[in-house]
């Protein structure tokens, strides 16, 4: 069984316990007083009972943590959030350090990144979408975060007569992602890899694509 703690003002408040039994291996989540937060450990065995990867399961278990580590700063039941709350979550993600005076054993100075925002809101929208499903809430906050909008695309599509009507649910909380660079060969680097290309097909196919 290994742990892994969070602090904040000095006082940890929050730790991650791996469990290990007969049937695999799963996380716990415990609160200030070493207890389980129960809704959020059930979580965790739902995502372990619908076959979900060793991987999944942890990282799920570190965006919920971040979660209640957040809930506990701002001495907020989680069960009484609001949409401001997960609005003010986002912005206390950017900048935990500074923001509640967090620390860590395992600070980084470097700042959240958009995706793991991204990736930390779908784990908490599926926690309370969870938590509504099983009638734990009578209010699904779920829909908080998420807006119907109409299925679009830049070009249409072969079928777009049927598709022109459909759906989907938009995160209305996704933080925007950087685009990646595309990386190009230099002209240089493209004549070393003519050259050092052993046969004639590398060689066309390094002259087809460049």
């Amino acid at each position: 069984m290994y742990t892994y703690t969070i602090k904040i003002r000095n006082e940890i408040i929050m730790k991650i316990v791996e469990v290990k039994s007969k049937n695999g291996t799963n996380f716990m989540i415990l609160d200030g007083n070493n207890e389980p937060i129960v809704d959020a450990v059930r979580y965790l065995k739902y995502l372990d009972s619908v076959k979900k990867s060793l991987n999944t399961k942890k990282t799920y278990a570190y965006a919920l943590k971040n979660f209640f580590v957040y809930l506990e700063s701002k001495k907020i039941c989680y069960k009484e959030v609001s949409f401001d709350n997960f609005v003010d979550f986002i912005r206390w993600m950017k900048t935990p350090f500074e923001y509640e005076n967090v620390l860590s054993y395992h600070r980084k100075e470097k700042s959240i990144s958009p995706k793991t925002i991204n990736l930390t809101m779908t784990v908490v929208s599926n926690f309370y979408d969870y938590l509504y499903r099983s009638k734990k809430l009578d209010v699904n906050f779920y829909d908080f975060m998420h807006m119907e909008s109409k299925y679009s695309k830049k070009y249409k599509s072969f079928m777009h007569h049927i598709n022109k009507d459909y759906r989907t649910l938009k995160n209305i909380l996704k933080v925007k992602e950087p685009k990646k660079k595309i990386e190009v060969l230099t002209n240089a680097e493209v004549k070393k890899l003519l050259e050092e290309a052993n046969n004639i097909r590398d060689k066309f196919l390094i002259q087809l694509l460049y």
